[in-house]
Order: C-alpha cells, then sequence, then structure tokens
C-alpha cells in the first residue's frame, strides 16, 4: 500500500491536461501516414470518381487505431502515464488503495471519449 495523499482538483486538472497534450503529439505521429496520403492523392489530376473515405481503410488505417490504443492505455504501467510520473501521481482504486490494474486504467480512458464527464468527476 502506498501512503494516502490528497491530491487538489488543479492537480488532477492539469495532468489530465498535460497527458492529453503528451499522448495526443504521440498519436498524431501515427496518423502521418494517413496524412501523407491524404495528401498525395488530392494533387493528382483525374476525372474518375474517388473514394471519399478519408484515409480511414486499408493497412495505414491500423497504424492509426494503434495511436488510439496507446492512448487509452496511457497509465496501464503502473498506474502512471507519462503526465503522473512528471507530476509524481499514480492511479489507484478506491477500495483497496494498491495501484489499479491496467483493465481498469482501460476502461477509465476509454471514457475520456466523453471528457467533460472526466472534468466534472475530477
Amino acid at each position: 500500500m502506498t501512503p494516502e495523499k490528497n491530491v487538489s482538483a488543479g492537480t488532477r486538472l492539469g495532468s489530465m491536461i498535460l497527458d492529453h497534450f503528451f499522448m495526443t503529439m504521440i498519436c498524431m505521429l501515427f496518423f502521418i501516414p494517413i496524412m501523407i496520403e491524404g495528401f498525395a492523392g488530392a494533387f493528382t489530376i483525374s476525372h474518375e470518381q474517388k473514394d471519399i473515405d478519408g484515409g480511414f481503410s486499408g493497412p495505414l488505417f491500423y497504424i492509426g487505431l494503434f495511436g488510439f490504443a496507446l492512448y487509452f492505455c496511457k497509465d496501464c504501467i503502473n498506474g502512471r502515464s507519462i503526465a503522473k510520473r512528471i507530476i509524481k501521481l499514480q492511479v489507484v482504486d478506491n477500495k483497496t488503495g494498491q495501484v489499479a490494474s491496467p483493465l481498469k486504467c482501460f476502461i477509465r480512458n476509454i471514457f475520456c471519449i466523453i471528457w467533460p464527464v472526466e472534468v466534472i468527476v475530477t
């Protein structure tokens, strides 16, 4: 068990914003190939109708999904993400006081999609 430490809402919010910044930059690295493919195809002259899928198909799409997987698993390793390591915080289970399991961290991070709920809960 780790000693209990009360963390202010401002620190939690700062950690959340810092995490979002770092993980968005990392996630975007995996979407660069999709963007390059889209931009390269935009300047070819063709009179044929093109698929308007926005690059969300094919093998490059799976590379982009890997970036999302990293985002959702950001604090699965020992309950600490990049920002949490910088600020020296850790995700713990409320009931046991132990480090949250990777599955709990993943489920917690899935709700980043609806981030206003996370801001209110924080």
